[in-house]
Parts: C-alpha cells; structure tokens; sequence
C-alpha cells in the first residue's frame, strides 16, 4: 500500500473515529455538554465556533492538496523521514483528539484525575502533532510549476494549529473546571 493510501487511510479511520467519540459523548452525557465548552462563554463562544469550522476546512484543504496535487512530494524520498513524519503526525493528531472528549467526560463523571491529565495531555498531543505538520509541510519541497498547493496546505494548517493550540491547548486547559 502506497503512503498516499495510508495517509488517507489514517485519515478516514482516524476522522470517524474523532467525530465517532464526539458523537457518543455527547449523546450518552448530555448533563455534561455544557462543562466540556470549558468555561468558554459568549461572544468568546462564537469565536471559537467560528475557528472550528475553519481550522476543519483548513484541515480538509491539507489533506485534499496532500492528496491530489502534491502527495508524490510529501511522501518521496525527498520529504523528512521519507514521508513516514507525515503519517505519524496525522495519526498522533487524529488519535488524541479522539482522547479528549472522552477523557474529559471521564473526569467531569468521576474527578478522577487520571482523566483530567489524559484530557490535557491528548489537547497538547494534537497541538503539537499539527505544528509537527505545519513544520514538515513547510520545509516539504512542493515541486510544482506553482507555489499556491504549498501555501494553501500552510495556511490550512496553520488555522487548525492555531486552533488547537491557542484556544484548546491553552484556553481550554486553563478554563476548564478542575
């Protein structure tokens, strides 16, 4: 299997399995909806909604380019670690942001801290797992006649990133009950 079809593998599995969590959580503790937003209140809310839907539109803007136009370049002999730094900064991305909700309704069910860390632990996982990409896509030598497949997957990235890291690793954590 080629590493393009891993990658995407990865991310089919791994995206189910992210919206899969989110899904069960939110059906099963309801109770609980409210405390997962972290103490993130009014117009902050909006803001962070607004940044969900487009660091997942950057996310699916990646990962098309990655896909269609460049993935000879982000998985050849070229890239870093041959391309396999790819596929393991979108698997550790993808599987601890499946971790979070559940690890996050886990504590707020039991306050057992063991599940407060994981919770934490997997939002800085995913952070930095996307700054992992965002540097590889960077230094990835996209061999087109074009500059714009290699911007556009940047800046995709770097909204998600962004996301992550400001408003779940660092936002978040620090808001959240505890």
């Amino acid at each position: 299997m080629s590493q393009t079809n891993i990658f995407v593998l990865i991310n089919v599995v791994g995206g189910i399995a992210v919206l899969g969590s989110y899904v069960l959580c939110l059906m099963m503790f309801p109770e609980q909806r409210e405390a997962l937003w972290g103490g993130v209140v009014g117009t902050t809310r909006n803001i962070v909604v607004i940044s969900m839907l487009f660091s997942a539109a950057g996310y699916l803007a990646f990962l098309y380019i990655s896909v269609f136009n460049v993935s000879t370049d982000l998985f050849s002999d070229k890239s870093l670690l041959d391309g396999n730094l790819i596929l393991l900064l979108a698997l550790s991305f993808l599987l601890a942001s499946t971790v979070w909700m559940p690890a996050s309704v886990g504590f707020l069910e039991t306050s057992n801290n063991v599940y407060l860390n994981l919770s934490v632990a997997s939002l800085w996982i995913a952070a930095l797992s996307l700054v992992g990409l965002l540097v590889t896509v960077f230094l990835t030598d996209f061999s087109t006649t074009s500059n714009l497949p290699k911007i556009l997957s940047i800046v995709g990235l770097g909204m998600i990133t962004f996301h992550c890291l400001v408003f779940d690793a660092i936002m978040w954590v620090s808001n959240f009950p505890k």
